[in-house]
């Protein structure tokens, strides 16, 4: 059983945030269910990759999950076995910690799949960052 948690992935990131003086992320479950859907295709389908074999981006995910964004980006790992290592290499590639820190972001959505990637039993793990556009 893998040792990555949704929830503590979502704490880690609002550590960082406070640290950089950015606002804290609040879990939204339309992202958190197009984060689950996308760790779960990638698991099933054994890829790795912001866009789907088929090329469609990631954004399809929000989509189908009826989350309506006005921006929004995407953090993904794969073959982590702690929350904690998963959130250090994020925190040490400067797109994914962008994305972590990001003050247009104040909403997250996490997914953990298990599968198998390479050949080899892995972990898959999806971070939705998004604002939502503004109810009119």
């Amino acid at each position: 059983m893998s040792a990555v948690a949704s929830n503590k992935l979502i704490v880690l990131a609002n550590e960082y945030r406070t640290e950089d003086g950015a606002p804290l992320l609040i879990e939204n479950p339309l992202l958190t269910s197009a984060a689950e859907e996308k760790a779960q295709d990638m698991a099933e389908r054994s890829y790795f990759s912001h866009q789907t074999p088929e090329g469609a981006e990631p954004w399809v995910f929000l989509d189908r999950a009826g989350y309506a964004y006005a921006v929004a980006g995407e953090n993904l790992a794969v073959n982590f076995s702690e929350s904690e290592t998963v959130t250090n290499a994020w925190m040490n590639s400067p797109t994914h910690r962008a994305n972590i820190v990001n003050r247009e972001f104040t909403e997250i959505g996490v997914g953990v799949a298990q599968g198998v990637y390479k050949g080899h039993s892995a972990t898959f793990v999806v971070q939705f960052f998004a604002q939502p556009t503004l109810p009119r």
